[in-house]
């Protein structure tokens, strides 16, 4: 198993490398002996002497310049690497790599997966995934990584900007264990890994219930900004910066529950500074949201929505609605009206 930090790590790494496309390499420094090595095993009407031994080489400036790979070979490499094995040892090809996948489909079906770091792949005409890359998420925008062709380095693009069919999960990569992060910012632009692990623990140390999908969204700066003011952070934006990360990391070893009571108990006094009565509205819930006791995150959690229904709001205080039904109050910045 391959951690999704680790694999993203040499998945970032051969791309400021510099790697090059050429096919039937899965890491290697291209060297001519290697490439006459490649010409032996693939030798085909475009995958000639020509292509391994002139126009690839003059492209990265000359041989022993840069590692080389394919698109199946660029996992390939980084997963063998991590796992500590010979990447003739595990699956070489885009549609091996999809067969593994325990979790798949095509890409207008990716649904909860459209923010998390998968594999992503192209299907031809005969129904085999020919083309493989990456996808992460990079400034809340959708990223793939890939070994776009032979006229091409290590490429990063929009996944739109891809012909991308299909998506999928392989059985080898881990998305459980998260690696604590040093103790650096964590912002909209951090990685999967490092969100997911800002939004599993204050969750944890403040017993909240935020969605943990690796997405620094509304939800997540809400609950940053409320807890700063809470443990009197004096910059209290929406971002985990450094002196964040840091209470954190302190809370964590040993000082939660204390966190938890100073936290909670400040929450409670805290008067909400104007409740508007309204002309009733209604308005849909997107996803799974948060009913609180007040128009705050950090107050007691009166239950969830969880059935994308519509609801009744009969006051507002900034960007809370009271339910009608008199549950408590949920964050408008998940619903949209109707």
């Amino acid at each position: 198993m391959v951690t999704v930090q680790n694999f993203t790590d040499g998945i970032l790494k051969a791309f400021k490398e510099g790697w090059w496309y050429i096919w039937g390499g899965y890491g290697e420094l291209y060297t001519e002996a290697h490439a006459r090595q490649l010409l032996n095993t693939y030798k085909s009407k475009d995958y000639n002497e020509k292509y391994y031994l002139t126009v690839q080489p003059e492209k990265m400036g000359g041989f022993g310049k840069r590692k080389v790979a394919d698109c199946s070979g660029l996992c390939q490499a980084v997963r063998a690497e991590k796992e500590s094995v010979r990447p003739s040892q595990v699956e070489s090809t885009a549609d091996g790599l999809y067969n593994n996948c325990k979790i798949k489909g095509k890409i207008g079906d990716i649904g909860k997966y459209a923010n998390v770091p998968v594999l992503v792949f192209r299907q031809n005409s005969a129904g085999r995934m020919v083309h493989v890359g990456y996808q992460v998420i990079d400034s809340s925008k959708v990223k793939v990584y890939e070994m776009r062709g032979s006229n091409y380095p290590c490429v990063c693009r929009n996944r739109s900007e891809g012909t991308w069919t299909h998506w999928g999960i392989p059985t080898w990569l881990d998305y459980e264990t998260i690696v604590e992060p040093g103790n650096v910012a964590i912002t909209p632009s951090s990685s999967y890994n490092d969100i997911m692990w800002l939004q599993k623990n204050m969750n944890k140390l403040f017993e909240l219930d935020m969605v943990e999908d690796g997405l620094y969204g509304k939800e997540t700066k809400l609950a940053v900004q409320q807890i700063k003011g809470k443990l009197k952070i004096d910059n209290q934006t929406n971002l985990a910066d450094k002196e964040f990360i840091v209470k954190m990391k302190e809370l964590l070893k040993g000082q939660s529950s204390k966190a938890l009571d100073t936290f909670q108990s400040s929450a409670q006094s805290t008067k909400v500074v104007e409740i508007k009565d309204i002309k009733d509205y209604k308005v849909k819930v997107k996803g799974n949201v948060g009913i609180h006791e007040s128009a705050n995150v950090a107050s007691k959690l009166n239950g969830k929505i969880t059935d994308n229904g519509v609801y009744t709001i009969t006051h507002t205080s900034g960007n809370w609605g009271k339910l009608k039904s008199g549950a408590g109050w949920i964050h408008l910045g998940y619903t949209e009206r109707v």
